[in-house]
């Protein structure tokens, strides 16, 4: 009877632990920067656990602390399967009166500049990164947004909208009033109901109306 039910732990244990990790969801980098709401900031190998809004940064002489999206005010890290710094704020529904909108807790910035876009982890897949980084490919270490998921949202005009409110109320706007960048629509042949080409539109739009600022170098320091 006690091998049986050792056997029905194992096998549950066995099931259940990839059930688990996948809950637990994991991005590391060894140069991570958090910027705390008091103003303190922590630099070292950093671990953000984007299921539940936590991240861990690890200090000298084995310590680290961990944190919540209420302490923090925003934090950074750069991300070497992508080749990019990636840069992710705090936000609290309740002080932002954003209640209806949005939940709080992190937000990776998709896109900085007179539309803020910015998007909530969901899931992201590793599985094939290593066809984006062959290098006879254009795309070799570059960003790949398709293997990462968010729940995408827009600042705009001084309110909040899902990415598909945005679209649907400001972008035919936006193409009439400005032709540079009707035009990089038509060179770029994009497709906007794909949401890809959307950030794709918004994130020219930055460039135009900002191009000194748009790309968040400043904000990330």
């Amino acid at each position: 009877m006690n091998t049986k039910l050792a056997g029905l732990l194992c096998l549950c244990i066995f099931c259940c632990v990839p059930i688990f990790a996948r809950d637990i969801s994991k991005i590391s980098s060894k140069n991570g920067v958090v910027i705390l709401k008091s103003g303190e900031k922590y630099t070292g190998e950093l671990y953000f656990f984007y299921k539940s809004d936590l991240i861990q940064i690890k200090l000298k002489d084995n310590q680290s602390k961990a944190f919540t999206a209420h302490q923090v005010a925003k934090f950074r890290f750069y991300d070497e399967n992508f080749n990019t710094d990636r840069v992710f704020i705090s936000i609290d529904s309740k002080t932002s009166g954003l209640e209806s909108k949005i939940k709080p807790g992190f937000y990776e910035l998709i896109s900085w500049g007179e539309v803020e876009v910015i998007g909530k982890l969901k899931f992201e897949d590793n599985s094939a990164i290593d066809y984006y980084k062959n290098p006879r490919l254009a795309s070799n270490k570059a960003y790949v947004p398709k293997l990462i998921s968010y729940d995408y949202f827009v600042y705009y005009a001084n309110q909040i909208q899902t990415l598909s409110e945005f679209k649907k109320e400001f972008f035919s706007t936006i193409i009439k009033e400005f032709s540079e960048v009707d035009q990089f629509i038509k060179d770029e042949n994009l497709n906007l109901n794909d949401i890809y080409a959307q950030l794709k539109f918004i994130a020219f739009f930055n460039k135009h109306m900002m191009p000194i600022n748009y790309d968040m170098k400043d904000f990330a320091e």
